[in-house]
């Protein structure tokens, strides 16, 4: 193996534990680090396709463990986004079933007398 190969292979080996950390930090209750991750993950690799597609799920999950509505907005809004940009039909079921999780989640952190089209404009 290549030199250059190497250093790929070991990059991406770094990339891949860098996005499995951001669940573990999440499975631990560690919100606000597992949101500090992304950021600066993304910082370095703005153009990243793994963080993008699975930012859906992470802000949802980091969003409803703050007790943060804006944040879970945040993660439907990249959601969206995504379904419209994505063509295989196996990864718009997984976005359909984060999008379902997401809006779930931002119904249980809205208070139960609010209406339910209060609830994204809030």
């Amino acid at each position: 193996m290549k030199k250059s190969e190497q250093s790929n292979n070991k990059t991406n080996e770094n990339i891949a534990e860098e996005i499995r950390s951001i669940p573990s930090l999440i499975n631990q209750g560690k919100f606000q680090e597992a949101l500090e991750r992304i950021g600066s993950y993304e910082k370095q690799n703005p153009n990243d396709k793994t963080l993008q597609f699975n930012k859906l799920c992470f802000l949802v999950d980091i969003g409803f463990g703050l007790k943060d509505q804006n944040t879970v907005k945040q993660g439907l809004e990249i959601g969206e986004q995504n379904l419209k940009n994505q063509k295989d039909e196996k990864y718009k079921a997984n976005i359909h079933y984060n999008l379902a999780n997401g809006y779930l989640s931002l119904y249980g952190l809205a208070e139960r007398k609010t209406d339910i089209e209060n609830i994204w404009t809030s």
